[in-house]
């Protein structure tokens, strides 16, 4: 579980018998009472259902989600509804749908453009780019057996 500081951290999300304390108020007092706070966010979260816990922190105000399996992930009507998924056609693999970036970005579109690269695809690319090995170089430590 995780929240920021500011207005979702200090409020009773956790129940009628959790107010907010100050030695939770700050981002600094809650690292410094981290295995208390630890302690009473378990033993309130040890009895509920984990999909009840999250609404009730959502209810709060608390931007909160059950952890999922990757299965129910990839056949999540939300995320498809959001295009979080991708598909790309991998040389080795063939078509495969992934998930995608999990966040959106109001200036990019925070998606992968190609599928991952093959085992030494780019490595010729990058010693000429980064390094600076011209043809000859690259020849020679390609019949060198180092490139290959």
């Amino acid at each position: 579980m995780t929240t920021s500081s500011g207005p979702r951290w200090p409020r009773p999300w956790v129940g009628p018998n959790w107010p907010p304390e100050p030695r939770f108020a700050t981002l600094e007092a809650r690292q410094r009472h981290e295995d208390e706070l630890e302690a009473l966010i378990s033993a309130w979260t040890a009895d509920q259902d984990v999909a009840d816990a999250a609404g009730r922190l959502r209810a709060a105000g608390v931007v909160a989600e059950r952890v999922q399996h990757l299965d129910s992930v990839m056949t999540s009507p939300h995320l498809e509804a959001r295009g979080f998924f991708v598909e790309h056609d991998h040389p080795a693999v063939g078509v495969r749908r992934l998930a995608g970036v999990p966040w959106r970005a109001s200036l990019s579109p925070m998606r992968a453009a190609t599928p991952a690269p093959m085992l030494g695809q780019h490595t010729q690319q990058v010693l000429a780019d980064v390094l600076s090995l011209g043809p000859d170089e690259l020849a020679a430590l390609e019949s060198d057996g180092v490139l290959g």
